[in-house]
């Protein structure tokens, strides 16, 4: 009983209340993960909040490179990546609070997030792949290496 893997699919299609941002039609929406009552979804080079119960857009921002995954989620705080640069946005509002380049490395390569921070993944030398823990810490902005 309450099993979703087991429960008959029921229908609860709700219309979207306040703003909406054309946007957010275009191109190949993903969902990238829940944060408080919010569903965070990305497309391409832009970042939307939603309101889980209603769907209503909470806001949306536009960034200068598309958006790689996962996004790190703590709190209501955002850490997510491009190729080159990592950035620290307000979950609450979308507005970014730090932004930091990865240069000379590239996340378009391949990371991860854990309990150390963010780890790239670097191609080697003789096409062997390399770990590079790139930076430690519960924040990644407050000790860069």
């Amino acid at each position: 009983e309450g099993d979703p893997a087991t429960a008959p699919a029921i229908a609860s299609e709700k219309p979207v209340l306040g703003p909406v941002d054309g946007g957010l039609l275009d191109g190949s929406l993903e969902v990238s993960g829940l944060f408080g009552t919010s569903v965070l979804v990305t497309f391409d080079r832009q970042l939307a909040a939603l309101e889980a119960a209603t769907g209503e857009v909470l806001w949306t921002r536009e960034l200068d490179a598309p958006v790689e995954r996962p996004i790190k989620v703590e709190g209501t705080i955002l850490y997510l990546a491009t190729a080159v640069d990592l950035l620290k946005l307000d979950g609450a509002t979308g507005k970014i609070l730090q932004t930091r380049s990865l240069a000379p490395l590239r996340t378009d390569n391949g990371f991860i997030w854990d309990e150390k921070g963010l780890t790239i993944v670097k191609p080697g030398k003789h096409g062997i792949t390399s770990y590079v823990d790139f930076m430690t810490g519960q924040d990644p902005f407050a000790n860069p290496q």
